[in-house]
């Protein structure tokens, strides 16, 4: 029936083109097929005689907002709330076309409406959620979500919504919560369980992720997905062997999964018999409709795997490819603001010219761990973690996030800071339950050092460091599922790397020696026990036998780190750059300070 439709309208087209009823019908029957372009001709064509035509307006707004063009659809979506003001579907279809135009004040209006017209559609309540969240009101936000789920439990993406904005505001209990009902409910949707190991594993709880992993891969033997994020958490767990073993699982179901063939080559170290691995990741490159992330995970993954097999040439072609998709899939194809990154720290040297003497809160429990990401921090934590008054609290994102949004952390508004500190030592608390200090690896917090400083007068400071052409070219070979944003380009790396320097020369000179101190990774790998002793008492901590022996500690390492810091200390890694010399480009730079 539908190919004699299409046959018939364009007969009536052909004899009479501008035909409004022609062409509005042919228009939105592009429309349903993905025509889109040819679609908006059609009811463009069809409105110009009939204005007042409500199918061609509402068609009109999906189509053209579909295709990018929110402010040209914002005029149908208005005529066709002019014409039925009555319909909950045209506030809806409002509401979507000013959240695309990132205009969630006037989105929060139509979806208003569209709830008053139709208080018991579900997805009404997670599109105001969704606006709310937009706004940055993630309270209003998650209260739409839970009423959104009362009206439709089994709706997995509302779910998801839910948890991504509990995990925003750091309540990640109750986002767990939230997926463990939908488990009770559907104990036997295969589907539930995994979204439950997904959201574990967002909030740093790999252990716990692995008894619903199972749970689901026993309800859908063929979940790649499931086989995947197995191998992963068991990777991170330590258990590399079984992690290699599912992995593998998952991609016998489905072989151009990216993100497997890279957490399998960063689960082992790959030697000549591993020919065949490499073979099959060569060969989905060459699959032209292999998607954009794939290709990059793929490309990395290929890298190191060259990498370990000694062929440098080859590997830093495969880390030149991945970094030029590593711009448009994890950076949004967005220009690096230097002159904005230069700010920050040109704010911070300003505001904190000098060591602070301060009232702040007196909790030593923090142990903040700073410096350029590739640097040795997740070595230290690890160190740290293996004493048994230590917890390791990984890369705590808390401070950073706030950080992002107000530079002064609070100290500029009565009471704020007291609200930060606060909150930040219950996560810390609940991150290591039982233990008086708890590190923050968060690299980037060198940034905020003078803020984190005031808050935290009594907090041990340990800047880690390492060989500046190591570090920068460590930073490009690998892959970040949150990249800094002067990833993926040589120059820009370098860049973010003095600027880096030029903080932290500042804060060096302003901290107070007992609260401050410098380990180079290169002295830590060559004199481990000398450096861990000064760690251990910079720290006020007894000396500790198993903080030599930090690669039998357990726990979730999340980091790209999470092989060699399993391992015991080696050298390997000491003077990498010499391999690339030759593709160096501009990190060449640096060597002057190696």
């Amino acid at each position: 029936m539908f190919p004699q439709a299409v046959e018939r309208l364009r007969q009536v087209l052909f004899v009479q083109p501008a035909h409004p009823g022609a062409n509005v019908c042919f228009g939105i029957l592009c429309g349903q097929t993905g025509q889109l372009p040819l679609a908006a001709k059609h009811l463009r064509a069809g409105l110009s005689s009939d204005p007042n035509n409500y199918e061609a307006n509402a068609w009109l707004v999906s189509v053209l907002r579909n295709t990018g063009d929110a402010v040209g659809a914002e005029p149908f979506a208005l005529k066709a709330v002019e014409l039925r003001p009555e319909d909950p579907a045209v506030h809806d279809n409002l509401g979507l076309t000013y959240l695309a135009m990132r205009e969630p004040e006037k989105a929060l209006i139509a979806f208003q409406r569209l709830i008053e017209l139709a208080p018991n559609i579900a997805h009404g309540h997670a599109r105001l959620g969704q606006t709310y969240q937009a706004l940055d009101q993630f309270d209003e936000a998650c209260a739409c979500f839970r009423k959104a789920l009362k009206f439709a439990p089994a709706e997995e993406g509302i779910r998801g919504l839910l948890v991504h904005v509990l995990m925003t505001l750091g309540r990640n209990e109750e986002a767990v919560e939230v997926l463990q009902e939908a488990t009770r409910l559907f104990p036997n949707a295969a589907s539930t369980h995994l979204a439950l190991a997904q959201g574990l594993f967002s909030c740093e709880l790999g252990p716990q992720a692995l008894e619903p992993l199972r749970r689901a891969i026993r309800l859908e033997p063929r979940s790649a997905l499931a086989h995947g994020l197995l191998g992963t958490c068991l990777s991170e767990t330590g258990q590399f062997a079984e992690a290699v073993e599912e992995l593998e699982k998952a991609l016998a179901i489905n072989p151009s999964m990216g993100s497997v063939y890279h957490d399998l080559v960063e689960s082992k170290s790959i030697t000549n018999e591993d020919a065949a691995l490499l073979e099959r990741m060569m060969f989905q490159l060459k699959n032209p409709k292999l998607p954009p992330p794939d290709r990059m995970s793929i490309h990395f993954a290929c890298g190191k795997a060259f990498d370990d097999l000694g062929r440098y040439g080859e590997a830093m072609e495969q880390f030149d490819r991945a970094n030029e998709l590593c711009r448009h899939v994890l950076l949004g194809g967005r220009p690096f603001d230097r002159e904005a990154y230069a700010a920050v720290a040109d704010e911070m040297i300003r505001k904190y010219p000098v060591s602070l003497i301060n009232d702040g809160n007196p909790s030593d429990m923090p142990i903040f761990i700073v410096g350029m990401i590739r640097s040795g921090t997740t070595l230290i934590e690890r160190i740290l973690a293996s004493h048994p008054d230590v917890g390791a609290g990984g890369e705590v994102k808390f401070l950073a996030g706030e950080f992002d949004r107000d530079h002064s952390l609070g100290l500029d508004t009565p009471g704020a800071a007291n609200e930060i500190v606060d909150e930040y030592l219950t996560l810390l608390a609940g991150l290591s339950p039982g233990k008086n200090r708890v590190t923050d690896k968060m690299p980037s917090n060198f940034r905020a050092l003078g803020p984190i400083h005031a808050l935290f007068p009594n907090a041990r400071i340990i800047h880690s460091m390492r060989n500046p052409v190591d570090t920068c070219l460590s930073i490009y070979t690998h892959l970040f599922h949150n990249p800094p944003e002067f990833c993926c380009d040589r120059e820009n790396i370098v860049f973010g790397y003095r600027e880096y320097l030029r903080q932290m020369a500042h804060w060096r000179k302003i901290f107070p020696r007992e609260r401050f101190i410098e380990v180079e990774y290169e002295e830590l790998v060559a004199d481990k026990e000398r450096v861990v002793r000064d760690l251990l008492a910079f720290c006020d901590l007894d000396w500790d036998d198993r903080c030599l022996r930090h690669e039998k500690t357990e726990g979730q390492i999340r980091t790209a780190s999470r092989r060699q810091a399993r391992q015991p200390v080696y050298t390997s890694s000491v003077h990498r750059w010499k391999n690339y010399e030759p593709w160096l480009g501009a990190f060449a730079q640096l060597l002057d300070l190696s």
